[in-house]
């Protein structure tokens, strides 16, 4: 298993009956959700895919931080936040920068890297609605879209990146899973779409992109019965 969220996600599943065996109350039901977590980001643009060429990825990591407020019948308004690393090594001497950026033929490896900051303010939907899955399921998956903002530093100072805010277009989903009336684990994946596509020099026929997937933990504020 080369990947730890689908470490996670087992672990879940043969944990998950005996969390249902002491169940009492129905959890996770309303009220504002607070959570953070760590994850893992990948680059697809001109470089390459970094979601098929996981060991490409220029990336430390990053955490991320949100909150999901109810609307009603099953909405949400989610806005989280995440900070982290955002990079590809291409390998390839011969790649579309050459000649376009003069830090970057410079370099003896072309690659991109940068520090990455981004918020998202999404609609999300959450599937325990009392049709796909009960409303007192301790599993809740969940889908959102929305639009983002993001900001991109050259943390090597080598000119490779192309620095500024940029915003997005994205989408994602969420898998909570209640270890606790009041708290929950859950993987939540992002795709965000950039509206440009220059942030690697090289402009082509789609846009570039970032895909994130974290491991979260989570808190809910819900109201209590006198």
């Amino acid at each position: 298993m080369k990947h730890p969220l689908i470490l996670f996600l087992l672990f879940l599943v043969a944990w998950s009956p005996l969390g249902l065996a002491q169940q009492q109350r129905p959890p996770i039901q309303g009220g504002i959700r607070l959570y953070t977590g760590v994850g893992y980001q990948h680059y697809r643009g001109d470089l390459g895919n970094g979601l098929y060429n996981f060991k490409k990825n220029c990336t430390w990591g990053t955490i991320t931080l949100g909150t999901d407020l109810p609307l009603g019948s099953g909405f949400d308004l989610k806005v989280f936040g995440t900070a982290g690393a955002f990079g590809y090594l291409s390998g390839d001497r011969e790649n579309p920068n050459v000649g376009i950026n003069e830090a970057f033929d410079n370099l003896e490896v072309r690659n991109l890297s940068a520090r990455f900051f981004t918020g998202v303010v999404a609609l999300q939907y959450n599937f325990n609605n009392g049709w796909v899955l009960p409303r007192d399921s301790r599993w809740v998956p969940a889908i959102y879209v929305g639009s983002g903002w993001s900001l991109l530093e050259d943390i090597m100072g080598m000119g490779c990146i192309n620095v500024g805010d940029y915003t997005t277009v994205n989408v994602g989903a969420n898998l909570r899973y209640a270890i606790h009336p009041d708290w929950w684990v859950g993987v939540k994946f992002n795709a965000g779409y950039f509206t440009r596509d220059d942030l690697d020099f090289h402009v082509s026929r789609g846009n570039d992109m970032h895909l994130q997937s974290s491991l979260v933990f989570g808190y809910a504020f819900r109201a209590r019965k006198s």
